[in-house]
């Protein structure tokens, strides 16, 4: 009998809905889905969850690549999606709105510009409604990948797999939704574990998504019969929490090669938007402690007091700006970004971040705590040589093509930055030695090794 493997994708949907740039986690799962969908097109289907009815319903393959190129879609194009008054309206709400104090102004006209967001976000709700009833209405083929919403009762076989690879804590209900699965509809249940961080180190977190997370982490790995992680760090971390804590696992924590790279390349930045080609060093990472952007800076201000300010290169934050990071933005502004040396680049889309990558002398990555550093081998993928902090899993990202140094100390990062720095010919043979010796791990492979896991040659037909 031919098994099949459901996977899960209602959080990166629920992502899509609140976010505007993807995270590592939301980029390595839609990479994985897309190579499993390309690779095993015959074995794999997806899912979103009922929480009304409490099961597992099909998902649309192309509502899932939709949701996705919603949060990596440029920036004009993201702006094209608000709705806009005509010139001669605009001009006179203008008018009108610069009559009004401050303190009436400001919150006013943001609320006139939620109301016509959600007036337009109800309308494309509606759209994707009566989109869906078309979808569910129409018969589909034998063999054919059913329409939405359709419940997995007399789809799914038992022996079939659930498989979950990305972030589902945020929702209370999976739990719940694993057990009925598994107990119902006997179906095998398949996590792969990113990290476990708010466990292992909660000061970086907020303490109710700390609470969430570990009664999510609870509840679903008992009830794991196979369990991957994106990094040995990772795997190393589930099997102590879980002997120290009395969880048994089924089976050992499985490693999975993790891909780099984007799946297609990207065009050049606009204009203007970037700085120079060659003129800065690259951190992309979400602004929050665990990233350790605040090490960046304090070892800048060191590299501005040691070297001529014309010889300290840009430092270039690439990311969102996240929680927890108030302090760190004050400092910034106090100082004028360090006399401009500072450039913070939010919400880059995915033609920005290539053209960054591109055009950067090094990247550097201090982060704390890591499942695996996404953008250290993206770093490497485009040729760029990485300096990454040697902590958990970014020896493991980078090997031995990235330099290390320790992420709780400036003066080792100092050190480590003025070796680059202060030898640009050596640089120059590194990023050499990158492009000739880095081996991108394709996407591919990940969903191989998968797939392999989950539908043994014996038991696959």
């Amino acid at each position: 009998m031919s098994r099949t493997i459901w996977i899960d994708v209602e959080d990166l949907l629920q992502y899509a809905l609140s976010f505007r740039r993807p995270s590592g986690i939301q980029r390595l799962a839609f990479e994985l889905y897309g190579a499993l969908q390309h690779d095993f097109q015959d074995r794999i289907r997806f899912v979103r969850q009922d929480r009304l009815h409490g099961r597992f319903v099909t998902a649309d393959w192309a509502g899932v690549t939709a949701g996705f190129a919603g949060i990596t879609a440029d920036a004009p194009a993201a702006a094209a999606r608000q709705p806009r008054l005509a010139p001669a309206a605009r001009a006179r709400l203008r008018r009108w709105l610069e009559r009004l104090p401050t303190e009436m102004r400001v919150p006013l006209a943001a609320g006139l510009q939620a109301q016509a967001t959600a007036v337009t976000e109800a309308a494309t709700a509606l759209r994707a409604g009566i989109c869906l009833l078309v979808r569910r209405l129409r018969p589909h083929a034998p063999g054919e990948a059913p329409p939405d919403g359709v419940p997995l009762d007399g789809l799914a076989q038992p022996g079939d797999v659930l498989a979950t690879f990305g972030a589902p804590w945020f929702g209370t209900a999976h739990p719940a939704l694993l057990s009925d699965a598994r107990s119902r509809l006997r179906l095998r249940v398949a996590l792969l574990m990113y990290d476990i961080i708010p466990l292992r180190r909660p000061e970086w977190c907020d303490p109710a998504m700390t609470a969430l997370f570990r009664d999510w982490f609870h509840a679903v790995l008992p009830q794991a019969d196979i369990l991957f992680a994106i990094s040995r760090a990772t795997a190393g971390d589930v099997c102590r929490y879980a002997g120290t804590h009395g969880i048994v696992l089924v089976g050992p924590v499985l490693p999975v090669p993790v891909g780099s790279g984007f799946t297609a390349p990207q065009p050049a930045g606009p204009a203007g938007r970037l700085p120079a080609a060659g003129t800065y060093v690259l951190f992309v990472a979400t602004l929050e402690p665990r990233k350790n952007h605040i090490l960046l800076v304090r070892a800048w201000r060191r590299l501005l007091e040691q070297m001529p300010e014309d010889q300290v290169p840009l430092l270039v934050f690439a990311g969102r700006i996240g929680f927890m990071v108030a302090d760190l933005l004050q400092e910034l502004r106090n100082s004028l970004f360090l006399g401009g040396k500072v450039v913070l680049i939010e919400h880059p889309d995915d033609a920005d971040l290539a053209a960054l990558y591109q055009g950067c002398l090094f990247t550097v990555f201090p982060s704390l705590y890591e499942g695996w550093g996404l953008p250290v081998t993206e770093s490497l993928a485009f040729g760029k040589p990485c300096l990454a902090a040697n902590a958990t899993s970014l020896p493991e990202a980078g090997g031995r093509l990235a330099r290390y140094f320790d992420p709780e100390s400036v003066p080792d990062t100092v050190q480590a930055l003025r070796r680059v720095l202060d030898d640009r010919a050596g640089l120059r043979a590194w990023e050499a030695e990158v492009r000739a010796a880095f081996s991108p791990v394709p996407w591919s492979e990940t969903a191989r090794t998968i797939v392999e896991a989950l539908l043994p040659a014996r038991t696959a037909a």
